[in-house]
């Protein structure tokens, strides 16, 4: 049996589908996945079935696969592969090759073969495993391991490069991986022993004993800790506070719960944090965006404690911290809630309650954009999944609808940050989890996936999709503005959205409205009990 009906197979035992657009040097997967009943999802773009996938590992927490021809096919995933690398969603790409004899490897020549490209050295920085295979057993092995590795401690994305050659020369099975160094940094993480820990655990316990201000801020990195972070909140009562990519994990409406932080979050969440004695980063990477540029205004008169599966981020933290864990958040919330040495913290939660209702002034919630943003949210059903593009769209759904994962899961493209992912992510959830699916979109990034809609047709597929129609790539005109620049740039006219989806033969919804902004706004060089709420420049 030959090389790419193993593939093939792998995909079948583990009930995976392939995610693809395709091209020539991909077919022998197309004809292995026929042969072996592995559902093959055909979307209108390269980048388009690599953000499906990305949306379908962030919907189910398991691995997708996803696989481009070579030359533009490959070059085309680039950014979704560090879209999944940066959220560390569970991916791997598979791209088809020229021939073996045709690889330029390491010659000085720009390209040999047609369509060929060194999609090895170019992905490098952005996965946790890549490699370019010449043998047909080294291939289906280093497949399975990409599998593996892809979904294991902190995820992210591998790439196996497949010269057509290899994908259909015989299999023998006899081949023995050597693990390359810069795949196992995360492999001293112990799933069942803290006690290497022990130290560190005891100290975390003495600072949430005498802190008399304690807030949570939770990261993505505790996907896999959320009813331990339920739990421990409700017993204590500690104010938390949530990244962009975290939204949801404790629900929007519940009282310990104070919103999303940072440059474009809640301004009471922003002060919480910035007024606590202790926080308690759980997964979260404590970036530019979550605490601003001025990191010594950050840690002033407060202890910061981060927990983290991956110990780079510990060892190069750009933010000073007193207390460093690297074990995964649920083992370390699992330890915290063994114990029973720890008073509620009612006194400070009433005092943030009051903080918050102080800052979300009546004339801030009833902007146009806060009104349409609860509206979808109070019209779309209890048990759907929310998805967004990029833009001033995105950081208005974080901070407005109501939400509670897995129930209702927030979706979007967090650090890397890529305008037009929202519909191609909301593709991938639909298909993998069979739920309903809201798309919120801005205008500007829907156009750049809106080709998209052929998939959603074909399928039949139920995502409603919300078109917030301003007219102008709204969140960097304000950067321009605040900058002291010109937006013209950022303005445009728009199409009949309406007209488009009707030449697909579907539905979607254009809220027109005035771009209004973020507001308040965290600017650089200022902290996060120092937000600006206009153009005028007032302050909280």
């Amino acid at each position: 049996m030959i090389a790419i009906d193993h593939i093939a197979l792998e995909l079948a035992k583990r009930n995976l589908k392939l995610w693809t657009f395709p091209g020539g040097t991909i077919y022998p997967l197309y004809d292995a996945c026929h042969r072996h009943g592995v559902e093959t999802i055909v979307c209108r773009s390269e980048a388009g079935c690599g953000y499906a996938a990305i949306g379908a590992a962030k919907a189910t927490g398991e691995v997708q696969v996803v696989a481009t021809t070579s030359g533009p096919g490959a070059t085309n995933i680039v950014t979704p592969c560090a879209d999944a690398y940066y959220d560390s969603a569970p991916v791997v790409f598979l791209t088809g090759q020229v021939g073996s004899a045709n690889v330029i490897g390491y010659s000085p020549l720009r390209q040999r073969g047609f369509q060929e490209t060194h999609i090895k050295e170019i992905v490098k920085p952005i996965v946790k495993y890549v490699h370019q295979c010449f043998a047909p057993n080294s291939l289906v092995k280093r497949f399975i391991y990409a599998l593996d590795i892809a979904n294991e401690l902190r995820c992210g994305p591998a790439l196996i490069d497949m010269p057509m050659d290899v994908q259909k020369g015989e299999y023998t099975g006899e081949f023995n991986i050597e693990i390359p160094p810069y795949a196992v940094r995360y492999s001293n993480v112990s799933r069942d022993n803290l006690y290497p820990l022990s130290n560190q655990l005891s100290q975390l316990e003495l600072l949430l004993a005498s802190s008399s201000r304690p807030v949570i801020l939770v990261g993505a990195g505790c996907r896999g800790g959320i009813d331990q972070l339920r739990a421990l909140v409700e017993r204590l009562g500690i104010p938390t506070v949530s990244s962009l990519p975290a939204v949801g994990f404790l629900p929007t409406n519940s009282p310990y719960y104070f919103g999303m932080v940072g440059h474009t979050g809640h301004p009471g969440a922003n002060l919480i944090l910035q007024r606590s004695d202790l926080v308690i980063a759980l997964g979260a990477r404590l970036d530019v965006r979550q605490t601003g540029t001025e990191t010594d205004a950050f840690v002033k008169d407060k202890k910061i404690v981060r927990i983290d599966i991956d110990k780079n981020e510990l060892d190069c933290s750009r933010v000073a911290v007193d207390l460093a864990i690297h074990a995964r958040c649920e083992d370390v919330l699992d330890w915290l809630l063994k114990r029973n040495k720890y008073d509620a913290h009612t006194n400070w939660r009433y005092e943030c309650e009051t903080t918050v209702d102080g800052m979300w002034s009546a004339k801030f919630v009833q902007r146009e954009i806060a009104i349409i943003m609860e509206s979808i949210s109070e019209q779309s059903p209890e048990d759907c999944i929310f998805v967004t593009g990029v833009g001033s769209h995105q950081q208005h759904a974080a901070r407005h609808l109501n939400l509670d994962y897995p129930r209702r899961q927030f979706i979007t493209s967090s650090g890397h940050g890529c305008m037009g992912a929202g519909l191609p992510m909301a593709i991938g959830c639909a298909i993998s989890t069979g739920r309903k699916i809201c798309l919120i979109d801005g205008d500007g990034s829907f156009q750049m996936s809106m080709n998209e809609l052929g998939t959603v047709a074909s399928r039949d597929l139920d995502i409603d999709i919300h078109i917030i129609n301003n007219r102008c790539g709204g969140i960097v005109s304000q950067f321009a503005r605040l900058q002291g620049y010109s937006p013209q740039e950022t303005t445009w006219p728009n199409p009949d959205f309406n007209m488009i989806a009707d030449a697909y033969g579907l539905n979607l919804t254009v809220h027109d409205c005035e771009d209004e902004g973020v507001w308040p706004i965290m600017e650089g060089g200022r902290g996060l009990d120092d937000m600006t709420w206009s153009e005028e420049g007032s302050k909280l």
